[in-house]
């Protein structure tokens, strides 16, 4: 067995094609085999160029807008509890996903999360939250404004 036989296979999920074609480069290079998931409301009738990369094991496109769906397809294509995946999120709509549903995916996966709490990542990436912790550290921060609609 070699070192590259024990890294574990990776799964880079997002919309933008130049985000997708660095992150597999770079984990393909040092060995890693990735899995891609396009996120899109259609499936293209071409195929995106990122998706040539030597280093993409597979491919597959994936509703942006069926968040059940797109859970349920990671759990159903690549949930293994003996060899989790890494998952790469690269788009906010993704992180937010794996974020709402981080109890139901972390026995089979590994990626970004907050003390595997469901919607942690989510609190943290509110900017009204993120202005507070920061004031709460005394930093400045820019003025701001929300406008409610009615």
């Amino acid at each position: 067995m070699t070192i590259n036989d024990m890294k574990p296979e990776v799964i880079v999920i997002g919309q933008n094609s130049s985000i997708i074609l660095g992150q597999v480069r770079a984990l393909g290079h040092v060995g890693h085999k990735v899995h891609v998931l396009k996120t899109s409301n259609t499936i293209p009738k071409k195929k995106s160029y990122e998706l040539y990369s030597k280093y993409i094991l597979s491919y597959g496109y994936i509703s942006k807008s069926d968040e059940e769906k797109f859970i349920q397809l990671l759990l159903k294509k690549f949930a293994d509890v003996d060899a989790k995946k890494i998952i790469i999120p690269c788009d906010d709509n993704v992180a937010f996903y794996l974020d709402r549903h981080c109890q139901e995916l972390i026995p089979f996966f590994l990626f970004p999360n907050v003390n595997y709490e469901n919607g942690r990542i989510s609190y943290f990436m509110n900017k009204a939250t993120q202005k507070s912790l920061v004031k709460h550290c005394n930093l400045n921060t820019p003025k701001g404004w929300t406008i409610e609609w009615h």
